[in-house]
């Protein structure tokens, strides 16, 4: 079973939204993240987003069984004068860590 993810639901609803003062903006819209699935008399079926756009879940009656819940990142903390975030971290590196430094610096 898919369902779409929160990022597409956002796009999708701001869609929604700029389809009442711009007619023809939604269809754009889906024209540009999926295809409409048609049937054997041409009649559209049902529309499709793009794979990137949606996750697949496990059936209500299987979620127990193989659905694990994984926090997401929203519980990281950005601000700069948080006590527990290191002032002297070296941002050179983007997010990683190189632990041993002078043996392992690719930097240059």
């Amino acid at each position: 079973m898919y369902k779409y993810t929160d990022a597409y639901k956002k796009m999708l609803s701001y869609a929604q939204a700029m389809d009442i003062d711009q007619p023809g903006y939604l269809d754009s819209f889906k024209s540009r993240t999926g295809r409409y699935i048609i049937g054997q008399d041409g009649e559209e079926i049902e529309f499709r987003p793009h794979r990137w756009f949606t996750k697949m879940v496990a059936k209500p009656e299987y979620q127990e069984e193989f659905m694990e819940i994984v926090p997401g990142d929203g519980w990281i903390n950005t601000d700069e004068n948080d006590d527990l975030l290191n002032k002297n971290f070296d941002t050179s590196y983007g997010m990683s860590y190189v632990p041993k430094r002078d043996i392992y610096d690719n930097s240059k």
